[in-house]
């Protein structure tokens, strides 16, 4: 949806990195009661035998490929095996009811898959399977890959209003937008950041890209199912974990019962819905060494679209922790009904996100991409193409945007979007079921 001067892909920016950091430790995971690790080097090794594998099965350029979401060893070097193919991937969780897998499936086109042990529960598609002991030469040539920012890396699918998910087609340039000359948090080789959400949900690509697009160290949590607070402080102190991402709910949790638990951390984002600023104090008072961010930002504008540091004195009487600044590579703007930006001070209206971070927009749904993927004359009068989140917000006097509610019917569970429409609909095709509304109750 938007052109970006930068023809660097995630590819060959993670090539520039393992040359640079070649012996610093790209990935760890738990197996058994020890921890394992690769280097970048080994990184680098075991994705190109997977790249392999895939090309002679036939992944080429611009070809899907479904991969459990599950953490694994492997997960890492797939992604890169993928993308060093030119391919792109889509996460699918092998929990999901088979229909919708294989909704997903047949709508991105895939007919290969990456088994992450041999078997794997996902349907409807021909898997491969990499035996671990296999390594590439390291004089492996492969196809070059143009240098094509606007690329897709990922699909990633969201709950739908219409009862179908849609996929948002992400870019290259997005995801180097989120992670590279970032000014929100700290990215480089000295960082670990712990791999804690679930893959099909896009707090992800922050958590693997952001170190391995820098030279840290991605920690997989060995968790799969629950979460649990006292695994996750284990696995953060021991392993040295130094940036985590919490939805807004698990933050609350730890704040609550074990603030003490994320005492070791540099770096502490949260977020997804609203935060509670009873909370946030008690956060900045438990965690005196620890920067905290609010970050939000819809799939559709990858992952961040503006990042709040949250000051160690908030002011008395605030109502609501600001969702913050765009972060760099993103612009944002206050519309009204008719797109026109809105340029009084405190006035309502729905943040329109712009920048490199834009999606290529919704797979198979180009009424749906005009809809949400607008066309906005700005401040200049250039027309730009933005993003409409279908956010209320404010803009308070420093800059900084407030959110205030949704314009429709979507809401927030544990910073997963949820459209009512996509559960009534499947209720509604029930056999017995003549008509069904969906509520929230909090």
């Amino acid at each position: 949806m938007t052109a970006s001067s930068n023809s660097q892909t995630v590819i060959s920016r993670f090539i520039k990195i393992a040359q640079n950091h070649p012996d610093n430790i790209a990935v760890k995971w738990q197996k058994g009661d020890n921890w394992q690790k690769v280097t970048y080097n080994q990184l680098f090794n075991r994705a190109k035998s997977i790249a392999r594998a895939l090309q002679q099965a036939g992944i080429k350029e611009n070809s899907p490929v479904i991969l459990p979401s599950e953490r694994h060893p492997d997960v890492c070097a797939s992604l890169i095996g993928v993308l060093l193919c030119g391919g792109h991937y889509v996460f699918i969780d092998p929990k999901y009811p088979r229909e919708r897998q294989q909704f997903i499936t047949e709508a991105v086109g895939a007919r290969l898959g990456i088994s992450a042990s041999g078997t794997c529960s996902l349907k409807h598609l021909d898997l491969i399977w990499i035996d671990p002991a296999e390594n590439a030469d390291n004089e492996a040539q492969f196809p070059d890959i143009p240098d094509q920012a606007e690329q897709a890396a990922y699909i990633m699918f969201t709950s739908g209003s219409t009862g179908e998910p849609k996929g948002v087609v992400i870019p290259n340039r997005a995801i180097l937008r989120l992670v590279t000359d970032t000014d929100f948090i700290s990215f480089s080789p000295d960082q670990t950041f712990l791999q804690l959400s679930a893959l099909s949900f896009d707090a992800s690509t922050l958590e693997l890209w952001g170190p391995l697009l820098n030279g840290g160290t991605c920690v997989l949590h060995p968790e799969t199912d629950i979460l649990t607070p006292g695994k996750i402080r284990d696995v953060i102190v021991s392993q040295h974990v130094t940036t985590l991402w919490l939805t807004a709910s698990l933050f609350n949790t730890f704040i609550t019962e074990y603030p003490e638990y994320l005492k070791p951390l540099k770096q502490l984002l949260t977020g997804g819905e609203a935060l509670s600023v009873p909370h946030v104090r008690k956060a900045l008072e438990c965690l005196p060494d620890t920067s905290l961010f609010n970050g939000y930002g819809p799939t559709e504008n990858t992952t961040f679209t503006t990042v709040f540091p949250i000051p160690r004195n908030l002011p008395e009487g605030l109502k609501r922790i600001p969702i913050g600044f765009p972060i760099h590579g993103t612009q944002c703007a206050i519309v009204d009904e008719n797109l026109n930006i809105l340029t009084e001070p405190g006035q309502a209206g729905e943040l329109v996100a712009f920048g490199d971070g834009l999606a290529l927009g919704y797979l198979n749904r180009p009424e749906l991409t005009n809809e949400k993927f607008v066309q906005v004359k700005d401040h200049h009068g250039e027309i730009r193409t933005g993003y409409r989140t279908g956010d209320l917000v404010i803009q308070n006097s420093d800059g900084s945007y407030d959110y205030l509610s949704r314009i429709d019917k979507q809401v927030k569970i544990d910073g997963h979007r949820i459209e009512p429409g996509e559960i009534e609909y499947q209720i509604n095709h029930l056999a017995g079921i003549s008509d069904a509304r969906v509520i929230l109750r909090i």
